[in-house]
């Protein structure tokens, strides 16, 4: 049975129980209700106060004929338990029919009576203004005392025979409240011990016949205030210890203030206690009603209370927006509400404070607690869950929060009780607390595997008792709500679109397949299988459904990664570029499979084979010249290697006429590859040479100067404390970028003036030395062979192998490292050493840097003391010094950047010449002294090597030597790479066809025609061609004659096609079969968009010219859709919103409802999973599905936010499909199958298969979005 048919048939139990009852409809009406209760809105409310009022119904366990007892086991009772229900149940009249008002009318029919606020006992209330004035009183007294107190009476009780406020009864915590604030009237009277515990017996003998009990409590709660002689440790929730407006807990006696636990009204007589004492006593009764909802339809409660409850009725209602916002409050202020409203999020955030913390025995007492939730603290008289399907998966946080909560009456109010299946009703019969099925072992054995194994009856008796249910259907004649038609829209894509579609299809189907190909059966439902693995197999299907509605709506693709909308001959222009990077990919591939052939003939002495394969690879490079890039250094390696194999066997190779200039070709090839690089090297010498220039004009200037240690005069000249001072303080604040201030600062040795001067004349000499030393090794480096670099450092770093064993560095090392030493003295970056380690496919070696490229700590001394010195108007000369001195380390650091990026272009080219070197080698045999590398070891014996720990030994012989083979390896190295090389020639001719069908695409002009005449006939490419996979247009009649063949072959080029090869280029499937008068009217669309998102505008224009006010829902799953149709609603100038979770959500829903007719919004954009839950928006009449559902309850609450009571026009849903796509295939199988078959977890992967591998068109005879189809409600 479907889903759909499951939950009708539930529903109609559920109708058909209720029937039965004959219950006869009594007066529900109050007269603080404002709205008019329809016939079965009162039977609703007349149920659920029935439901509040009865908990005992029929026995549902069965009778046991026959059992075999077991005394060590078995329990036995004489008769059949009775299950007993809360009160309370599930409210889930359709969507639209007005469950919030059913609501409201039982919370004013039956409301809670006088509500008890416990108190200690003896206690009587006394006026708060009284309490006060004692209180100040007592204050006073006891600053008084203390100023009065002996020298002598120094004594205080040892906290070891203090009892532990927190265990203490309430009978004890008064008498010791009242024994300490009689102890500061001592005076001095009792300065022994003796007389102490006697005047402490008689306090607590007198509090026993205290005729004002209420003076006691009060001064228990002020007991140890700051003004007393005790002292006092604040351990309050804000962490703060300040004394003032101070409270004891009247349970752990902890001292917080009145603000941070919500007391500062309070009244003498109510008990205070923390935040967490609260959770360990019992709730405080309220008459209040709360109502959990989510936070979009939150502020929606307030205006319907404000809408439907009488001004008169002195209905009090309280938005509870958590401790994070409102603070702590004390519970007994929640007790005189009718209403509270709060969110589930709220709920989710205050789920940590829901735990009590006991006080454990630490070294230091706590300095503060954390707060609670207060709601916790309090016993509603009813719970009421708007949207309750949220709960339904009972593990999430805001169902485990609810549960919590204490309450006489709970309602679960939803309109979707099963989304998926009855297996969702769980989490709600766990917060209506329903005994013995909140447990889920029982809950399976008793309902729900009976019930799908065929035993329904105990599911839908327990259901049928709980829930009430009415449908639209039932009850048309009561509510009177227009007629809803549903419009499907079908449309074509663009042939940029379809490629991208197709492209993207087959990425996905193989993916979908790989992950199927895990398991052993393709029955398995997706409910078997864990959460994880779910989504994972999802993952392909989603991001086809994405691509039906726009190219970047795809997460993870990498054409659409860029934050910008793409048009579409921007996305034209990236699948060019992408298959073209495929394609010389494809070509890189076939073309390094022919040259390991052809090293593996010579191997074997093929020489005439090896010549020949070479010879291949030259061809198909000539033969893609100007089509697809092939590598420059396969190409050297090609001519070089036949270079070398015909000089060598001229007598046994045939000749051609280009081996003579294959050397030539050859070191052109290589030339040119060098000669970016070398021109890389010649423009950072011309850049370096300017800057090098204005450094040594500057320098001259400064040498002219007779004060070279401007800064040691400075020093002298002037405060050196107040010098030193603003050094410090300048060192530090150059340093606050950093964690804190390391060894290595100078911060610390700067404390004298001598040790300003020794730091400062270090560092001047060490960037002395080192500007000298880099400006002679790079001029040396440039002059230096290049033959001789390459090979020391082929011997140094360029092999991985050679680090380790190296001794000396190369001369581009030497260099590297005094630039490095250069830098730190110009910039602020210490060294730091690390040992040479692998980091993924990284080699670190060497040192690495740390810091920034502000100036150095000693130029920042020097800096302050030439700042001091000015301000201190200090001698002109040295002040000039100065100036120019900082100008020269100015011009020093912008010429370091062309000296590194000197050495980088050099050590550049020298790279380039050792990948022209290893370009060159093939594929030979091991020498008998060389080690066997890793990967020519057979399987067996790669089990006895011992793994090496050493990752750079694994990178060595996988890498470096990959080249050497063993003999037995030849064999089927030559059959792996035919294989390779097919498969890669294969590939590069799809590619290849896929680029020039593309580029044929672009090159099309404006009447969107193709200037190109068949090959064939001759005939103009006017509104449809062919395009085979190298690239030749034919027009559809001859391609049609070709296709009787076998193969596809090309009249021009003989190559052959398969016919899944072939693209078709339709530029005119984008214009309408057929325009209406009113369509051809309006206005054309701005900007290059999706078929989808185009089709979504024009309906919208369509909309408009027929009304100008109308208002449309435009729904989809995605933010990434959303975002592209406001885009694209912005350049067509089409009014909208959005709207957002936030602080401006409430104000979005205002301005779309607002009836302005001059500035009307049209579009509301809204994410399904935001705005499909509770909203009333019957202001609107047309709903917009950009991409279809998979869960029907979403999508009917989505409809819903229009098809309610209230709606007093015609409404419309459309829904927006592409045709000959997965969408279409899972219209076709719901609407075939049912929704909930595929919104469930029962559908099993083969039925997921189905859609990838359905190639037919899912709606038969479907037509354009010009002409809809019509689905009747």
């Amino acid at each position: 049975m479907s889903r759909r048919l499951e939950n009708d048939e539930l529903f109609k139990v559920v109708k058909d129980f209720h029937a039965k009852e004959n219950r006869e409809v009594s007066s529900v009406e109050h007269p603080s209700l404002l709205p008019k209760l329809r016939l079965y809105q009162k039977e609703a409310v007349q149920w659920m106060i029935q439901r509040e009022t009865c908990s005992v119904f029929e026995n549902i366990f069965l009778e046991i004929v026959e059992a075999v007892e077991d005394d060590s086991s078995s329990h036995g009772a004489k008769g059949l338990p009775v299950a007993r229900l809360p009160t309370g149940g599930i409210l889930s009249d359709e969507m639209g029919l007005g469950k919030t008002v059913e609501v409201l009318a039982c919370i004013l029919n039956n409301p809670r009576g006088d509500v008890v606020i416990p108190i200690p006992k003896n206690i009587q209330p006394e006026d708060p203004k009284k309490v006060n004035e004692t209180v100040q009183s007592h204050k006073k007294k006891a600053t008084k005392k203390r100023k009065q107190k002996d020298d002598d009476d120094d004594w205080q009780p040892s906290s070891k025979n203090k009892k532990e406020k927190g265990s203490a009864t309430k009978g004890e915590l008064e008498m010791e409240a009242k024994t300490e604030c009689k102890e500061v009237e001592l005076k001095g009277k009792c300065r022994s011990r003796a007389k102490l515990l006697a005047q402490q017996w008689y306090e607590s003998k007198l509090s026993e016949v205290n005729k004002n009990p209420i003076r006691a409590y009060r001064e228990s709660i002020f007991e140890g205030s700051p003004n007393s002689s005790r002292n006092v440790v604040v351990q309050c929730i804000c962490s703060e210890t300040g004394e003032d407006g101070i409270m004891k807990c009247k349970s752990c006696s902890r001292w917080l203030h009145k603000k941070c636990i919500g007391a500062l009204k309070w009244n003498g007589v109510q008990p205070v206690y923390c935040p967490q004492c609260w959770l360990k006593q019992t709730p405080v009764q309220s008459r209040a009603t709360l109502i959990v909802s989510p936070t979009s339809i939150s502020g929606q409660w307030l205006n319907e209370v404000k809408r439907h409850i009488s001004k008169d009725a002195n209905f009090k209602v309280l938005a509870y927006k958590g401790v994070r916002v409102d603070g702590f409050s004390q519970p007994y202020d929640f007790a005189d509400y009718d209403l509270i409203l709060t969110t589930y999020e709220i709920l989710r955030h205050e789920l940590c404070l829901a735990e009590v913390h006991e006080r454990r025995s630490l070294r230091y007492e706590k300095r503060y607690f954390s707060p609670t939730c207060p709601l916790l603290c309090v016993d509603f008289w009813r719970i009421c869950l708007d949207e309750a399907q949220i709960v339904e998966g009972h593990a999430t946080a805001a169902a485990d929060m609810v549960s919590r909560f204490s309450s006489v009456h709970r309602w679960a109010v939803t309109g979707t009780p099963v989304q998926k299946s009855l297996q969702d009703l769980y989490g709600l019969v766990v917060f209506l607390c329903i005994e013995p099925y909140c447990n889920m072992t029982d809950w399976k054995n008793i309902l729900y595997e009976p019930f799908c194994n065929g035993k329904k009856g105990p599911m839908y008796t327990l259901l049928a008792h709980i829930m009430w249910r009415s449908s639209k259907i039932d009850v048309l004649d009561q509510i009177q709500i227009p007629q809803q038609t549903e419009l499907l829209c079908l449309n074509d894509f663009s042939p940029v679109e379809q490629h991208f579609y197709l492209r993207t299809h087959q990425e996905c189907s193989n993916d979908f397949l790989e992950k199927l190909s895990k398991f052993e059966s393709l029955n398995w439902t997706l409910e078997s299988l864990k959460v994880v693995t779910v989504n994972h197999i999802l993952g392909p299907l989603l991001k086809l459904r994405q691509a039906c509605s726009h190219p970047q709506a795809v997460r993870g693709n990498v054409l659409t990664a860029q934050k910008k909308t793409m048009t579409m001959p921007e996305l034209l222009e990236a699948l060019i570029k992408k298959t073209a990077i495929e394609a010389q990919d494809a070509l890189r591939k076939h073309i390094s499979s022919l040259n390991a052939i052809a090293g593996l003939h010579i191997i074997c002495n093929e020489f005439v084979s090896a010549a020949e394969k070479y010879r291949e690879v030259l061809q198909i490079a000539d033969e893609y010249k100007g089509r697809v890039n092939v590598d420059t250094l396969q190409r050297i390696h090609t001519m070089h290697n036949l270079d070398e194999v015909i000089k060598c066997h001229r007598d046994v190779i045939p000749p051609t006429l280009r081996d003579d200039s294959l050397c030539d070709e050859a070191k052109n090839l290589q030339d040119n590859y060098l000669s970016k690089s070398q021109a890389s090297v010649i423009a950072a010498e011309e850049n370096l040479k300017v800057l090098s220039g204005s450094v040594s004009s500057i320098e001259g200037k400064f040498s002219e100067m007779s004060n070279s240690n401007w800064w040691v005069d400075l020093c002298y000249v002037l405060d050196r404390e107040e010098m030193l001072l603003r050094i410090h303080d300048a060192l530090v604040n150059h340093r606050k970028s950093l964690a804190d201030v390391s060894s290595s600062s100078i911060i610390n040795r700067v404390s004298t003036i001598n040790g300003v001067q020794v730091i400062c004349n270090q560092w001047l000499e060490d960037i002395e030395k080192n500007q000298t030393k880099v400006r002679k090794e790079l001029e040396a480096l440039k002059a230096a062979d290049s033959a001789t670099l390459v090979n020391d450092a082929v011997d140094c770093h360029l092999r991985v192998s050679n680090l380790k064993s190296k001794k000396t560095f190369c001369q581009l090392c030497k260099v590297e490292n005094i630039l490095k030493n250069y830098e730190t003295g110009l910039f602020d970056i210490k060294l730091k050493r690390n040992e040479n380690t692998m980091v993924g496919d990284v080699y670190l070696l060497g040192q690495g840097k740390e810091g920034s490229w502000k100036p150095s700590e000693q130029e920042t001394v020097l800096r302050t003391i030439l700042s001091f010195g000015r301000q201190k108007k200090a001698e002109n000369n040295l002040v000039k010094s100065g100036t120019l001195f900082i100008k020269i380390m100015d011009a020093l650091r912008k010429e370091f950047k062309p000296l590194r990026l000197l050495w980088s272009m050099i050590n550049e080219r020298t790279c380039a010449q050792d990948e022209l070197n290893m370009c060159k080698l093939r594929l030979r045999l091991r020498l008998p002294e060389e080690a066997v590398p890793s990967h020519a070891i057979s399987t067996n014996r790669r089990k006895s090597v011992p793994k090496k720990n050493n990752l750079s030994s694994n990178l060595d012989t996988k890498m470096e030597n990959l080249h050497v083979i063993e003999i037995h390896q030849v064999e089927t190295m030559i059959h792996q790479n035919k294989l390779e090389a097919a498969s890669a020639l294969s590939d590069l001719k799809k590619k290849y066809g896929t680029v020039a069908y593309l580029q044929n695409l672009r090159n099309k002009d404006d009447s969107k025609s193709n200037v190109e005449v068949c090959p064939v006939c001759r005939s103009n490419l006017e509104k449809k061609w062919a395009v085979l996979s190298c690239g030749h247009c034919y027009c559809m009649d001859c391609v049609s004659e070709l296709f009787k063949k076998k193969q596809v072959l090309c009249a021009i080029c003989r190559e052959n096609t398969k016919f899944d090869e072939v693209s078709f280029v339709n530029p005119s499937s984008d214009d309408k079969i057929e325009s209406t008068e009113t369509e051809n009217s309006l206005p054309s669309v701005e900007g290059s968009h999706s078929t989808k998102v185009e089709a979504i505008i024009k309906k919208l224009f369509l909309l408009k010219a027929a009304d100008p006010y109308v208002k449309v829902l435009v729904f989809s799953t995605w933010e990434r859709v959303l975002d592209v149709l406001e885009e694209a609603l912005t350049q067509n100038n089409v009014k909208h919103l959005r709207l957002r979770t936030g602080p401006k959500y409430e104000l979005t829903l205002k301005l779309f409802k607002d009836q302005d007719e001059e500035d009307t919004v049209t579009a509301l954009l809204l994410p399904l999973k935001l705005g499909s839950k509770g909203l009333n928006l019957t202001e609107a009449t047309h709903v917009m599905m950009v991409e279809p559902v998979l869960n029907p309850a979403e999508e009917l609450q989505a409809i819903g936010r229009v098809h309610r009571i209230g709606q007093t026009r015609p409404t419309f849903v459309h829904r927006f499909l592409i045709k000959d796509t997965i969408e279409e295939r899972m219209f076709s199988a719901v609407q075939a199958t049912g929704k909930e078959k595929w919104s469930g977890k029962q559908v099993t992967l083969q039925q997921l298969k189905d859609l990838f591998t359905s190639s037919q068109s899912a709606v038969p005879g479907a037509q354009t979005s010009s002409s809809p189809i019509l689905v009747q409600d």
